[in-house]
């Protein structure tokens, strides 16, 4: 039975980390689920990510990261595990939003 994302949350130490442009986050990516724990998600994510995951957006069937270096991690599994997205063209400087219109 899967139950479904009650939460996702984000956490860094403080802002000087979270905002800072060198890449020193040491920010996790967090699910609740039902009646609990908050659980850290780090299949396949960096531990800590070195930037701050400023985008988090859940579809049907997906999840994904937006992170502050412009790096996007996609989860097919509710967040157990994450593969990093490989984008063609210019690389993106951050993503600051993700938004699903469906």
């Amino acid at each position: 039975m899967t139950i479904p994302i009650a939460g996702l949350s984000r956490h860094a130490p403080g802002p000087r980390e979270a905002h800072n442009p060198r890449g020193n986050a040491q920010a996790y990516i967090y699910r609740w689920r039902g009646n609990g724990p908050w659980k850290s998600l780090n299949g396949g994510l960096p531990q800590p990510l070195r930037s701050f995951p400023y985008a988090l957006v859940s579809v049907p069937g997906y999840l994904f990261a937006g992170l502050n270096d412009g790096r996007i991690y996609v989860s097919h599994d509710l967040g157990d595990s994450w593969q990093a997205l490989t984008l063609t063209g210019e690389s993106l400087q951050s993503v600051l939003a993700m938004a699903y219109v469906g």
